[in-house]
């Protein structure tokens, strides 16, 4: 007598066995697929931002060097602002973009800068 086939017996959509059906993976690595790594959090952006640590490994002179730029920024501005020095389209830009934030406070802003460098 011939050795009888044997079929392996998977569930169906209902639940009970049925013949032919394709085979399933081992529930073990189902449950693997199927898993998610967990969700990270998203940094918020006063975490996120660029802190001034990299201001402290500036050399001396790099710092002295940022100095003199913000001085010469605000004696630029107090000429336009204070001596009606032309400025062109920077200088009345910066000065109108001052207004717009601080109002008649834009007139200090050339003083704090020049002092502000120092």
């Amino acid at each position: 007598m011939p050795p009888a086939k044997t079929q392996t017996k998977t569930r169906g959509a209902s639940g009970k066995g049925s013949r032919g059906a394709t085979k399933r993976a081992p529930a073990g690595a189902r449950a693997t697929a199927a898993k998610r790594p967990p969700q990270r959090a998203t940094r918020s952006l006063l975490a996120s931002r660029t802190s001034l640590h990299a201001l402290r490994d500036l050399e001396p002179h790099h710092i002295d060097i940022i100095g003199l730029a913000i001085i010469a920024l605000g004696i630029f501005l107090g000429g336009v602002a204070y001596a009606g020095w032309g400025g062109g389209t920077l200088g009345h830009g910066g000065l109108a973009a001052l207004e717009l934030l601080g109002g008649r406070l834009a007139l200090v802003a050339p003083v704090a800068l020049v002092l502000g460098g120092a």
